[in-house]
């Protein structure tokens, strides 16, 4: 089941791996000077800062299903949404938190930020560098070097198959690995995304001893790597149902997902679970398959004793 939309960005997607064409590289342009870069670590970094008594907002665009994901992950961080990342950022001091974390906030330059931390996906480093709609980059890579700290994060894969989703550079054209390495970014941490357990979403999935889930379910950019790794964790899926990511899901697409999960459920990502229990509510036991950062060295423990660099040392009385 695939909407207009989703087609759409399937096929920019796929074109991502190819060379662009002129009127592409003119989009992109255009495109890179208003966008930003997206950080998909802010949850574990809220969570740490959190254990260390120190009260955290995260800042979002305002997706519905994005704000959930970080409530249900870190119950006691107040989460704001909307445009003016200004106003929020007030809003969230006047509330009483000391740290207000942005999602997706490196190209915000409204907001003065005492640190900047960005994470690259270490198989995008494989695409030609072109920002949107010719290349998945949202800004000229070199603006990177005004970050504090730069994290690689490289997702496990569950088959090598997933490997095919890099883009393959024309003769003469330099991946962002390449430009990367000239750039000499420093400091620099490794994490390492992979999959953990299959955790139940309602109640109908609380009942069930073994979950055996007969449908996968995604509203993401990326869907392949989650439907692999859905296939992996249980060998009884039958469907993959890709949606668009953000849109909430229509009435048709609900009828068909319910059909799908029958007789075992749905396993679908974090970012999914509020969308489906508003439309499936107990219908279908429903699962998702939950995440884990294998930290180089630890790494999370210096991005928050970077974070506490802020906070000047107490005075000696």
């Amino acid at each position: 089941m695939e909407s207009r939309r989703s087609g759409v960005e399937r096929r920019v997607r796929e074109a991502w791996r190819t060379e662009p064409g002129s009127l592409l590289r003119l989009l992109s342009g255009l495109y890179g000077c208003a966008a930003d870069t997206r950080n998909f670590l802010y949850d574990d970094l809220a969570k740490r800062l959190g254990k260390q008594g120190i009260p955290v907002a995260v800042l979002t665009h305002g997706y519905a299903d994005e704000m959930d994901v970080h409530r249900r992950l870190n119950p006691g961080t107040r989460v704001y949404g909307g445009r003016n990342r200004v106003s929020l950022a007030e809003r969230a001091a006047v509330e009483g938190a000391a740290i207000a974390i942005l999602d997706s906030g490196f190209q915000y330059r409204r907001l003065q930020r005492d640190l900047e931390i960005v994470v690259l996906d270490e198989t995008s480093l494989r695409n030609p560098v072109h920002r949107l709609p010719a290349g998945p980059y949202r800004d000229s890579i070199h603006t990177l070097k005004r970050a504090h700290l730069t994290i690689f994060m490289k997702r496990e894969e569950a088959d090598p198959a997933d490997r095919l989703t890099c883009s393959r550079t024309s003769p003469g054209t330099r991946s962002a690995a390449v430009v990367l390495e000239e750039l000499d970014l420093s400091p620099v941490l490794h994490v390492r995304l992979r999959p953990g357990r299959l955790v139940a979403a309602n109640r109908a999935a609380e009942a069930v001893a073994d979950p055996a889930p007969s449908a996968a379910v995604a509203g993401i950019m990326w869907p392949r790597p989650f439907f692999r790794w859905a296939r992996f964790m249980s060998d009884h899926i039958e469907r993959e149902i890709a949606l668009p990511d953000h849109a909430p899901i229509s009435n048709r697409e609900a009828t068909a997902i319910r059909e799908a999960a029958q007789p075992g459920g749905i396993v679908c990502t974090l970012k999914d679970v509020s969308k489906l229990l508003l439309k499936l509510g107990e219908d279908a036991p429903i699962w998702y398959l939950s995440e884990e950062l294998d930290w180089q060295k630890d790494g999370g423990a210096a991005v928050v004793q970077a974070a506490l660099r802020l906070f000047p040392e107490p005075s000696s009385v």
